[in-house]
C-alpha cells in the first residue's frame, strides 16, 4: 500500500511504504467525472463478477477503537457504494504484545466487536498487519499477529473473520536498491514461515499478502532468486510457498488510473494472473487500486471523481469476468474512497 501517514489509535506513524521504487511509472489519465450520489453504488460484486469482492483498507484504528459501534455510519456509507469487504489494520496488536500492555485484551475484544458488527451488515472482514521490516529485521511480528488473531477467533463464531492479510513491503525501505536480492529472499522466507505458523496455530479462513505488480519480473524491477530449491521471481516462487494452504490471496498493487493500454492496470495485473494460471496455482488475486493523495498522479484516482473509479471498476470486472484466479478489487483506502465518493 501507499500511505501518506498511518494513524494508529489517533497517532500518526511516520513510516510510509511505496510499491514502485524500482520501476518507472507512467500513463496518467486526464479528465474527471462527476461525483455519484450515495444511492448509486460504485460497483456491484467488483464490476458485476459473481463472487468477486469489492474491498477497502481501513488503516485508521481510531475510527473503530475503542468504540466499534461508532463505525456503523462508515459501514452504511461503504455499503451504499457497493463495498462488501473490509481489510482492517490491527498492527497495533503487535505493539501492545511487545509492550506487554494491559490494553491488548480490550483492543482485541474491540476488533472482535467490529467484526461482529460488520458481519451482521453483510461484510467480510480480513485483519491486516504490516511493517516493512517484518520480513527483515523484525521477523517476530507476523507470529505475534497470528497469535493475536487466534485470540480474536476464539471470541467469534466460526467463519466470522474471513482471514488475514500481511502488507509487508521491504521494497519500500531505503535498503531495497542496495540489498534487493537479500531482501527478496527475506520476504520469501517470511511468507514460508507465516504459512507454517498459520498451520501450527490452526487458523482458518484466507491467508493473504500484498505484492507490487512487478514482483513477477515483468519490468525488471526485482531480481530472480533461488529459494527452496527453485529459481524464479518472487511472485512465482510465492505461489509454491502458498500451495499447502487451501485458501490464499495475493493483492496485486496494479496501481494506475488508466485501465487499458500497455501501461494500464489491466495489462499489469494480467501478467500476474497468467503466472498463476501457468503454475496451476489455486491462489486468488485481488486487483489493487489506489484512491489516496499520492504521487505520481498516474497511479491514483485521487481528485478524478467517483465516476472515474466506477468506470474503471466496470472495465476491470468486464475484462476478468470468468477468469480463473480473479478475486475482485481492493481499494486503498476507506478514508480516501469516501472522500472521492461523498454521500
Amino acid at each position: 500500500m501507499i500511505w501518506p501517514g498511518r494513524r494508529v489509535a489517533g497517532v500518526v506513524a511516520a513510516w510510509c511504504c511505496t510499491a514502485a521504487l524500482a520501476v518507472a511509472l507512467a500513463g496518467a489519465s486526464s479528465g474527471a467525472g462527476p461525483n455519484l450520489a450515495r444511492t448509486e453504488p460504485v460497483l456491484t460484486s467488483a464490476g458485476g463478477v459473481p463472487g468477486a469482492e469489492f474491498g477497502a483498507y481501513e488503516w485508521n484504528t481510531s475510527t473503530w477503537w475503542p468504540s466499534a459501534p461508532a463505525y456503523a455510519a462508515t459501514l452504511a456509507r461503504l455499503q451504499a457504494l457497493g463495498v462488501d469487504t473490509l481489510y482492517v489494520d490491527i498492527t497495533e496488536a503487535v505493539t501492545l504484545t511487545q509492550h506487554r500492555s494491559s490494553q491488548l485484551a480490550p483492543f482485541l475484544a474491540g476488533f472482535a466487536g467490529l467484526v461482529s458488527e460488520a458481519d451482521a451488515d453483510g461484510f467480510r472482514v480480513d485483519a491486516v498487519g504490516g511493517d516493512p521490516k517484518w520480513a527483515t529485521t523484525r521477523p517476530q511480528g507476523p507470529a505475534q499477529l497470528l497469535a493475536a488473531l487466534a485470540r480474536v477467533e476464539a471470541q467469534l463464531p466460526a467463519g466470522a473473520l474471513d482471514g488475514v492479510q500481511f502488507d509487508v513491503e521491504p521494497w519500500g525501505t531505503s535498503s531495497w536498491r542496495r540489498h534487493a536480492v537479500a531482501d527478496t529472499e527475506d520476504w520469501l522466507r517470511f511468507v514460508q514461515t507465516t504459512v507454517a505458523d498459520w498451520q501450527r496455530d490452526g487458523l482458518t479462513g484466507s491467508l493473504g499478502f500484498t505484492v507490487p505488480y512487478w514482483f513477477d519480473g515483468a519490468t525488471g524491477g526485482v531480481p530472480e532468486v533461488t529459494f527452496a530449491g527453485a529459481t524464479s521471481y518472487p511472485f512465482q516462487l510465492s505461489l509454491g510457498l502458498l500451495a499447502p494452504l487451501p485458501d490464499t490471496v495475493l493483492d496485486v498493487m496494479a496501481y494506475r488510473n488508466t485501465v487499458t493500454g500497455s501501461n494500464g492496470s489491466e495489462a499489469l495485473f494480467d501478467t500476474n494472473l497468467q503466472a498463476v494460471v501457468a503454475a496451476g496455482s489455486h491462489t486468488t488475486l485481488l486487483f489493487g487500486q489506489e484512491t489516496g493523495d499520492v504521487k505520481p498522479r498516474s497511479i491514483t484516482f485521487y481528485g478524478l471523481g467517483c465516476a472515474a473509479l466506477q468506470s474503471a471498476a466496470a472495465q476491470i470486472g468486464s475484462a476478468f469476468d470468468g477468469a480463473a484466479g480473479y478475486g475482485g478489487i481492493a481499494v486503498d483506502d476507506v478514508e480516501t474512497l469516501l472522500s472521492l465518493c461523498p454521500a
